[in-house]
């Protein structure tokens, strides 16, 4: 089974958006995790509208990082919408 026939197409994207070879996601700790993670669903959320757990896989988590970092970064990435939505519509 291949790569394209699993992940739908506006998910291929926001992989493609957000997947660096140069990043090693299963290193990071701590905020620097955290931080990361927030720009991955930021990333996702603009192109395809959400992320789940496999695509937090794909891109090079662990399930450790997912399960430890996952709320942190959602609220970080909330957040960061938050202050970007003030600015644009202020």
């Amino acid at each position: 089974m291949s790569f394209r026939s699993v992940v739908a197409p506006q998910k291929r994207y926001a992989l493609k958006m957000t997947y660096s070879p140069y990043l090693d996601r299963a290193k990071l700790r701590g905020k620097e995790a955290i931080e990361q993670m927030a720009n991955d669903f930021l990333m996702f959320a603009a192109s395809a509208g959400s992320v789940n757990q496999d695509d937090l896989e794909l891109l090079g988590w662990t399930r450790t990082q997912v399960v430890l970092h996952t709320s942190d970064a959602r609220h970080l990435a909330n957040h960061r919408a938050d202050q970007e939505r003030r600015r644009v519509f202020a």
